[in-house]
């Protein structure tokens, strides 16, 4: 096996799983070097590999739960930082760019669009996306955004209802789009950000948020408030006008 994540938390890396112990699992599982997330993604790999090797730690249900996992980061591109990386954006990296952007499509949504979802020639267009999951759950149909319209329509020009509009394997929508932002000079982030900042850019234009919640298929507009830091912006509004309180009182 390779140790990988035990090594650089200090262990010396097992060879087998026999020899992986409570206190590499418990170094694993509570580490701070890791984001939430990494570290579910991390221990539920370890452990399927303990079950399969048949080391008993695999069966203690409390050594591998710590709560449901929280993601601290939330990156998202102000009006800025978006205009210069769709300027910098070439061939398919526009692509992601205006889905992700524009119309606040997941990675995996980008990648489950074909022609045969997109009503081009509708008023306004419009197009069906199949949300994440294995089977993609309740397809929403939802408006494509002007400024995606263009670009999504060079894409699909020639092609037929059955072929996808993204041209390139799942792997590539991301390699695509942090490829852009290298161009743009910028540090990559995710594909997330896109679909996050089409939320914060969305509501800082004034759109309610149930509107932009029907986009993104939230089953909750809870959901989506903290999906774009809508409450934090609030707090912070609410400790300016404390401040300028305090510094104005006599």
């Amino acid at each position: 096996m390779k140790p990988g994540w035990l090594v650089r938390l200090g262990f010396e890396g097992p060879t087998i799983a026999s020899a992986v112990s409570r206190e590499m699992v418990e170094a694993l599982r509570d580490t701070p070097l890791l984001a939430p997330c990494s570290r579910q993604n991390w221990t539920s790999r370890l452990r399927g590999l303990l079950a399969f090797e048949g080391n008993p730690l695999a069966a203690d249900t409390d050594l591998w739960y710590f709560g449901k996992p929280v993601a601290r980061k939330r990156p998202y591109l102000d009006i800025g930082k978006a205009k210069a990386i769709l300027k910098a954006a070439e061939g398919r990296e526009r692509l992601v760019v205006v889905l992700g952007l524009f119309n606040g499509l997941r990675a995996c949504e980008m990648s489950r669009l074909y022609v045969r979802d997109l009503e081009m020639d509708e008023r306004p267009p419009t197009m069906w996306v199949l949300g994440k999951g294995t089977r993609g759950g309740k397809p929403r149909r939802i408006p494509i955004n002007p400024m995606a319209y263009g670009e999504i329509q060079r894409f699909i020009v020639g092609k037929r209802a059955e072929d996808p509009v993204f041209p390139g394997p799942y792997g590539a929508i991301d390699k695509a789009w942090r490829r852009a932002q290298r161009r743009a000079g910028f540090v990559p982030v995710g594909t997330h950000a896109l679909r996050r900042s089409f939320g914060r850019i969305s509501h800082d234009a004034g759109t309610p948020v149930p509107e932009i919640q029907a986009v993104y298929g939230h089953a909750s507009p809870v959901t989506t408030t903290v999906y774009i830091g809508v409450e934090e912006q609030r707090m912070a509004q609410g400790m300016a006008q404390m401040v300028a309180f305090f510094k104005e009182a006599r």
